[in-house]
């Protein structure tokens, strides 16, 4: 007994007589308590655009450190001018790749706020008032009656516990009718509970007997519900840990996990009445091949003040933010800790000392959080989030039957949860037809995991996508971006057009392809998910040609791509190019936008951010600006392209040489992309050979001024350089050189060139089916070919560094309405424009979104507080 007395007082270093000694963790400022208390608990008036300024946990870019900024100097009384502020931190944007997408969205902001900078004042007032009133407790201060009110404040605490938990992944309407009371009144509530409780432990314990046991009961049941995970484990935004190796068998992983408790008013009262000890963490599994290692977290401290004339909060919470793992046996020291999900188990012990009546006694109450799961790599976060999904679904309908209805609307809350912005009705249509599917075709399996995850996982790796590229979010909520759609209902409402002088632009993620069939006796849960790489698809209409073409963003650069596509519609007239905003085929509805509406996204900053290094170009780029003999100096220094009509990058031409024949690929699944990258390994080749000769040509310390070298000079030099040729020949596709023929020498291949390229120049434009090998090199260089190798217009801003050099495909695919093969390649958006010197009409539109305050258009009742139980 001696032993377990000292091993006592040593566990009790957090008893209040310490603690009260420490300094507490002051947290200021309305946006910071409210984060710390309630991060997933907002306005449905926060969703959209504004998302990204007022909360921390949308995106994986956002702008709620202005926030903080704003509340000093509203603390301080001074003006606050929130344009100012974002334009500061686009100031001070560092110029580099990553700061692209993050000026993007600024400039976003900056115009939504110029719209109608007085409403946009005013919607931030009634969040802030609302969020306020969350933080503080307004509730007159009465007699507590027994025990209708201690079963009130158990009931309660049970609603906010759920709360919070459903809060972890779906979004949950703050202003559902039943809505559960906030932590700061629960803990008031103790204030007031204690002085109940002063009553029953002072008058009636004391002068009554027979009530004694009555009241003991009474405190252990309230110690039941004082305690309570406000954020349950995750890693970042995402309930989802990645672990790293520490040694054989061990392994750690960051984490966040908050716990609070409400007893420290009470306990402020009664300072010798509980003693609170250490908590002990557990790590929970289905199985039982991994543990923690041997330690305990403390109880702190938070004094929370919204402002300086608020009276400070009080609350008591404990912190865990590493997992020390190892294995259970020394038998075993493998780690792999993607099987299955895990839970923790906080043990939380005190004591209870009722001198007077000389009780004494110590309790343990468990506390389990919501599952989570462990893996190796962030590739694996798409599957395991799934699951995740799946397992919290099941907990919050406790259903054990697949109701496609319910799981549609828990996954559009997670949609919305995850980006910040509401789900359109075609979200919500597209997504239970795939879920029908899959329950039709896996008919014969049970689970949820069994019938829906080859559908999930793909969808939750796209819904992350959105979420690392919150740009793409911003393009949904001003609808010029259809996000993950019906591709092949994309493609039929722009085929409904009848307007031959306006092209539609069709902007969306990449189809989610399911082939249930080679897995119709397989269980999903037994085997990995092939995930195919997420890619912003770009399709261009045109009623004219009745033309569908296909076009992509490089995934790997997509913050440059939608630069140089932002920054097309600010320089170039495209009043007359559509933007597919909705596949609503209703009559009289407004599915465009106008491809305009993109300048809102523009801002001179943007052009300075990671500037281009325009000192080299290709010998395709040379070519483009032979004719143009009235560049100025800087131009030749530079040696940019002229900028094409924007028309020309949304119709047809028709003077084009027909691409060579090239195996088809699965149009989304494609692992042939044709990308800006796909030829920098060709060029790397012969960077060496070619950057010296380009040099030469473009040096403006040259002794021949780039203004005096005319065509025949400049053909004359490319004639001597036969490498350049064969580069020029693979850029424009018109040839694939076999080994025999590039290993031939170069006196004979400038010695051939040079003999028949003069007399191809002057021949018209044929093509021989069969001829012979030295007949067919001859016949690349045609007329038709060397005029479209000079004509062929570029891009309208230039690739970031010197080895990201333009690509003018071989794989110009044109489909037309009656002929839209399943397979399709994909093509980079800037790699080729398309001529057309048709000017057409101007459509004016406003982008701008209204927000609904009907949230619950787009989620069943099914969702709500009242039904989840």
């Amino acid at each position: 007994m001696p032993k377990s007395k000292a091993k006592v007082k040593r566990s009790a270093s957090n008893s209040p007589p310490l603690e009260s000694s420490s300094l507490p963790n002051i947290i200021n400022g309305l946006f910071e308590c409210y984060n710390f208390l309630l991060p997933n608990e907002y306005s449905n008036k926060t969703l959209g655009l504004l998302a990204f300024l007022l909360r921390k946990s949308v995106g994986e870019i956002n702008f709620s450190d202005i926030m903080n900024e704003v509340e000093k100097r509203y603390q301080q009384g001074q003006s606050i001018d929130y344009i100012t502020l974002l334009d500061d931190k686009r100031k001070n944007l560092l110029e580099i790749e990553a700061s692209i997408e993050k000026c993007l969205m600024i400039n976003r902001l900056i115009s939504y706020i110029q719209e109608n900078e007085s409403q946009f004042i005013s919607l931030i007032s009634d969040i802030r008032q609302d969020m306020r009133m969350k933080l503080i407790d307004n509730q007159i201060n009465q007699n507590i009656e027994y025990p209708k009110d201690f079963r009130q404040r158990e009931q309660d605490i049970l609603k906010r516990r759920h709360t919070q938990e459903i809060r972890r992944l779906f979004y949950f309407h703050p202003e559902d009718k039943k809505q559960s009371p906030s932590l700061i009144h629960l803990i008031n509530r103790h204030v007031l509970t204690t002085k109940h409780l002063n009553y029953l432990i002072d008058n009636k314990m004391r002068y009554e007997p027979q009530f004694g046991d009555t009241g003991i009961k009474e405190l252990e049941r309230i110690f039941q519900t004082s305690f309570m995970i406000t954020a349950h484990p995750h890693s970042g935004v995402n309930p989802v840990l990645i672990y790293e190796r520490k040694g054989s068998g061990q392994c750690t992983a960051k984490v966040s996990v908050i716990i609070i408790s409400l007893l420290y008013d009470f306990m402020q009262t009664h300072p010798k009445l509980i003693e609170l000890y250490d908590i002990e963490p557990i790590l929970c599994s289905s199985s039982s091949l991994y543990k923690l290692e041997s330690s305990t977290i403390s109880w702190k401290t938070c004094r929370l003040q919204i402002s300086p004339n608020d009276k400070p909060q009080f609350i008591q919470y404990a912190e865990l933010s590493l997992l020390n793992i190892q294995c259970s046996t020394k038998t075993n020291t493998r780690i792999h800790l993607g099987d299955e999900l895990y839970s923790l188990k906080f043990l939380i012990k005190f004591r209870l000392n009722l001198n007077e009546y000389k009780f004494s006694k110590c309790y343990q109450i468990p506390l389990e959080s919501l599952t989570f799961a462990i893996s190796s790599h962030n590739s694996h976060i798409p599957h395991m989030l799934s699951r995740i999904i799946l397992n919290d679904i099941r907990r919050f309908s406790q259903r054990s039957s697949v109701d496609v209805q319910q799981l549609s609307n828990f996954i559009l809350r997670y949609f919305c949860h995850r980006i910040g912005v509401l789900p359109d009705q075609n979200l919500k249509i597209y997504l239970q037809k795939e879920l029908n599917r899959a329950k039709n075709e896996r008919k014969n399996f049970q689970t949820m995991e069994d019938i829906f995850m080859e559908f999930l996982v793909p969808f939750v790796n796209q819904v992350e996508f959105i979420a690392k590229h919150p740009i793409l979010a911003m393009f949904y909520a001003d609808g010029l971006c259809l996000g993950i759609c019906d591709s092949e209902r994309a493609a039929e409402i722009m085929r409904k057009s009848t307007d031959i002088n306006s092209p539609i632009v069709g902007i969306r993620l990449n189809s989610i392809k399911v082939d249930y069939k080679p897995m119709t006796s397989t269980a999903s849960m037994s085997k990995a998910i092939k995930l195919a790489p997420c890619a912003v698809r770009v399709d261009i209409y045109n009623d004219r040609t009745k033309n569908l073409q296909y076009r992509t963003f490089d995934s790997l650069i997509l913050a440059i791509d939608i630069r140089k596509f932002v920054s097309t519609a600010h320089t170039e007239n495209g009043h007359h190019i559509r933007v597919l905003s909705n596949l609503d085929d209703s009559t009289n509805a407004k599915n465009y936008k106008s491809f305009t509406d993109f300048d809102k996204y523009y801002s001179e900053r943007l052009s300075k951010i990671y500037q281009i290094n325009e000192d080299y170009k290709l010998i395709t780029d040379i070519l483009n600006n032979i004719e143009d003999e009235n560049n100025d100096d800087d131009n030749h220094r530079c040696f940019k392209s002229p900028n094409p009509d924007l028309s020309e990058m949304f119709s047809e031409n028709l003077h084009s040489v027909p691409p060579p024949s090239a195996t088809m690929c699965n149009n989304e699944y494609c692992s042939n992309v044709t990308t800006i990258n796909d030829d920098i390994s060709k060029v790397n080749i012969q960077s060496n050979i070619n950057q010296t000769s380009l040099q030469n040509i473009l040096s403006t310390s040259s002794q021949q001024s780039f203004q005096h070298i005319n065509n025949q000079d400049m053909i004359d030099y490319v004639l001597t350089q036969p490498e350049i040729i064969q580069e020029l020949l693979n850029r424009l596709g018109v040839l694939q050189l076999s080994s025999s023929i590039i290993q031939q020498g170069q006196g004979y291949q400038n010695q051939h060139i040079q003999q028949i390229l003069p007399t191809q120049l002057q021949m018209q434009s044929s093509y021989q089916q069969q001829i012979p090998q030295i007949q067919y090199q001859q016949q690349i260089y045609n007329q038709q070919v060397f005029q479209q190798s000079i004509s062929i217009p570029t891009i309208h801003n230039q690739l970031n560094n010197d080895n990201q050099y333009q690509n003018f495909s071989r794989n110009n695919n044109q489909i037309s309405s009656q002929e839209c093969p399943i397979e399709t390649n994909y093509e980079n958006l800037f790699t080729e424009s398309i001529t057309d010197p048709l000017q057409f009409s101007t459509i004016d539109q406003n982008s701008s979104i209204s927000i609904d305050d009907n949230f619950d258009i787009f989620f069943d009742d099914i969702c709500t507080s009242d039904n989840i139980q």
